[in-house]
């Protein structure tokens, strides 16, 4: 998952996507996100390519996630939606596309890891989907890292 935090800036920069710091945006993820119960009890590599959409007070006015996720991850995201973008940044009525990564490190999961993807894999499934919306909407603003938010083990 490392290679991810590279190679995938590197590549969007080539092909000229947009990016902007979002700082405050990805903190409040890290911070307010919560990761259910099932996906902390599964030691897959869970990611969701995710499309906000504001309005014309920076609010999220809709989110969806555009790969498949189960519905407990589905339903998680709700806390995003509950975000307001600084109005200085002329977010109003934009389309955003980011990825969520969830890097599980537990050694002690319920279902064990059965698949290991190359960082191919994982650039051309999230490049997909980015690539996919900016046909839709080519003034769609892509946030180029992914925020990747790392699960442990409890500390016994």
């Amino acid at each position: 998952m490392k290679i991810i935090n590279i190679v995938l800036p590197v590549i969007l920069l080539i092909i000229g996507y947009t990016d902007r710091t979002f700082k405050d945006f990805k903190r409040y993820i890290a911070f307010s996100y919560r990761i259910p119960s099932s996906v902390k009890e599964d030691c897959n590599w869970h990611y969701a390519v995710i499309l906000i959409e504001t309005d014309k007070l920076c609010h999220i006015k809709t989110l969806s996630v555009l790969n498949e996720v189960s519905n407990d991850m589905q339903n998680s995201f709700n806390i995003i939606k509950k975000y307001k973008f600084p109005i200085d940044e002329n977010l109003n009525e934009k389309s955003i596309v980011f990825c969520l990564s969830l890097d599980n490190h537990k050694e002690d999961c319920v279902v064990p890891n059965t698949r290991n993807y190359s960082p191919s894999e994982v650039l051309q499934s999230v490049l997909f989907y980015y690539g996919d919306q900016v046909k839709r909407n080519p003034k769609t603003i892509i946030i180029q890292e992914p925020i990747i938010l790392p699960i442990y083990d409890p500390i016994k």
